[in-house]
């Protein structure tokens, strides 16, 4: 592959995730997931679906973070830990409707 072909393939890329990112807000997808966030706090907090800790995850901006078991990231890597998969399966799970 050239270089022009791969600075192609990486805007498509960029730009898919970026679309990703703007469709989808962690929240949501934690409870898509199952995991039980706190209402009306602020910041928004949630019990891990990873370690079990309750009200230990903390979000803000669209990251979120775990205090007990360290873990956090973006909606990415939200989906990543959950899944137990590598990016790329991570965002062919976003681009399919329906999706879990």
């Amino acid at each position: 592959m050239t270089i022009l072909g791969q600075r192609e393939r990486l805007t498509e890329y960029r730009d898919a995730t970026d679309q990703i990112r703007r469709r989808l807000r962690v929240d949501e997808v934690m409870r898509h997931l199952g995991w039980r966030l706190s209402r009306g706090r602020a910041p928004k907090r949630a019990d891990c679906g990873l370690c079990g800790g309750k009200e230990d995850v903390a979000l803000k901006d669209e990251v979120w973070h775990c205090h007990h078991c360290k873990a956090g990231g973006s909606v990415f890597d939200l989906v990543m830990a959950v899944k137990d998969c590598d990016f790329q399966k991570c965002a062919e799970i976003f681009g399919r409707p329906g999706a879990s």
